[in-house]
Formats: structure tokens, C-alpha cells, sequence
């Protein structure tokens, strides 16, 4: 009998594990269940989102910096064409600076010593054109001293006009006014401008296309000086005397020179 009881209670122990185990096994397995089914889902679609979140605030972080780097490749293009046209200004000017006009021939044709013991000199006069035509004719004069000093008046203009080669103010206009030596005053000086002193155009300023501009520069010469306004109007940045000056040598020819930016220059022309 008693080993009957034990018998009983042992596969009642049995039944019970297996219950237990059975128990365990269904809340394990629904524990499982409801995780995978419910918990994992919902952490995973939260961390979609979140590295969603993530990837949004990325791509604009690279927006705005793509933005800036085009703003900044936009400024740098600017900068450049600013600096290449400035570049090209300035090689325009250094070229424009460098080119001389022809504009007079002057030849030492004798240089002595009057019954007095004061030196004098003999040169010929003529003004010529960009070709290096004669423009007039050849005129002599007799000065005193050993210097030979040319005068004139002289018209310069805004650059923006020179690099735009401008067909009126690409260089600036000079027209002579007298001839004189050291050893005698500039308001002694024999007149060079004998067309403009009859009233007609002076020099190589003859073109009658060019007439009406350049008349409005040497009609009232100094009032133009005195008035910044018209001065303007006109696109003139300088207006005023000048004259140049040479020790010359018997027997030389000298040439007279005029740049764009109105700088006067006498030099002997080279013998073949």
C-alpha cells in the first residue's frame, strides 16, 4: 500500500512539474509573443523615426552649408570679374600711357651769338599729324638763350574715356601757343597758333566732324579752366598750361611728343 502512495505521489509531482513547465512555457511563449508582435515593433518604428529625425536635421545641416558654399563660390566669382576687369584696366592704362603722338618737328637750324655776346638760336617749326604729315606750313623763329622752351594748352580727360579708346577723348588735346628762349619772358613768346589766332581751328584739330567739340575746349580756355561743371560735362580731368623745354644742339631735329595722360616729351630724332 505504501508503495502505492508513493507511486501516486510521484506521478502526481510529475503532473504537477509539467503543469508548472506548461505554465511557465505559455506565459514565456506569450511573453515572446506579445514582444514580438508589440513591444520590438514599436521600439523599431521609434528608432526609424528617431534616425529619420537624425537624417532630416543631416540633409539640412548640408543644405545650409551647401547654400553657403554657393554664396560663397558666387562671391568669389564676383571678386574674380572685378579684379579681371580691373586687371584689364590697368593693362589697358599702362598701355595707353605708353603710346606717344607725334604731334611737332623742331630743328635747331643755327645757334650763335648776337653783336651783344647773347646767345640766340634759329629753329624751324613744324606740327605734324599721328602719320607724321606736315600740318601747315614750316615756319621759322629766332629766339633768345640757350634753352628753347614750347608752350601750350593742354586738355586731359577722365580714364573711363581713354580705356574706351573714345573717338574724341581717347588722348588728350594739346595745341601750341608760343615759342621762346631762357633769356626771354613768356609773355614775350612768338605765337605758334596762328589758325586759331585768325579763328580757325588750330593745328591738326582742322576735321570738321571734331570741330564743334574741341571748339566748346579752346573757345574760352580759361573760363573751362575755372569751371569744374562744364569741365565734367565735358569728361575733362585736366585743363591747363604747360610747356616743355630742351637744350637743344645745332643742327638736331627734335621731335614733341604728347601721351594719353598729357605728359609732354622733346626728343632728338635718330640720325640714319
Amino acid at each position: 500500500m505504501s508503495d502505492f502512495v508513493t507511486k501516486v505521489k510521484t506521478v502526481n509531482s510529475a503532473i504537477r512539474t509539467l503543469m508548472v513547465m506548461g505554465v511557465a512555457g505559455a506565459i514565456g511563449y506569450g511573453g515572446w509573443f506579445g514582444y514580438d508582435q508589440y513591444i520590438k515593433p514599436g521600439a523599431e518604428a521609434k528608432q526609424a523615426i528617431a534616425d529619420l529625425e537624425a537624417l532630416k536635421t543631416k540633409f539640412q545641416e548640408n543644405k545650409e552649408a551647401l547654400k553657403q558654399t554657393n554664396v560663397a563660390l558666387e562671391q568669389t566669382n564676383v571678386a574674380l570679374a572685378v579684379s579681371k576687369r580691373d586687371n584689364e584696366r590697368l593693362e589697358t592704362s599702362m598701355k595707353l600711357l605708353k603710346i606717344k603722338r607725334r604731334v611737332a618737328n623742331l630743328t635747331v637750324m643755327e645757334k650763335g651769338k648776337d653783336p651783344e655776346g647773347s646767345p640766340y638760336m634759329e629753329v624751324s617749326f613744324t606740327e605734324i599729324d599721328e602719320q607724321g604729315e606736315p600740318v601747315g606750313s614750316t615756319r621759322i623763329y629766332t629766339v633768345k638763350g640757350e634753352k628753347l622752351y614750347v608752350d601750350g594748352w593742354i586738355a586731359s580727360f577722365e580714364d573711363k574715356y581713354i580705356e574706351q579708346a573714345d573717338e574724341l577723348r581717347s588722348a588728350s588735346m594739346f595745341i601750341f601757343k608760343s615759342i621762346y628762349g631762357d633769356q626771354e619772358k613768356p609773355s614775350e613768346g612768338q605765337s605758334l597758333d596762328q589758325a586759331s589766332a585768325n579763328g580757325g581751328a588750330p593745328g591738326i584739330y582742322k576735321s570738321a566732324d571734331k570741330r564743334e567739340f574741341e571748339e566748346k575746349i579752346w573757345a574760352d580756355f580759361w573760363k573751362l579752366s575755372n569751371d569744374l561743371n562744364l569741365q565734367k560735362d565735358l569728361g575733362i580731368s585736366a585743363i591747363h598750361g604747360m610747356a616743355g623745354y630742351i637744350k637743344p644742339q645745332e643742327g638736331k631735329t627734335y621731335q614733341v611728343h604728347m601721351k594719353a595722360n598729357g605728359a609732354m616729351s622733346l626728343n632728338p630724332i635718330e640720325e640714319p
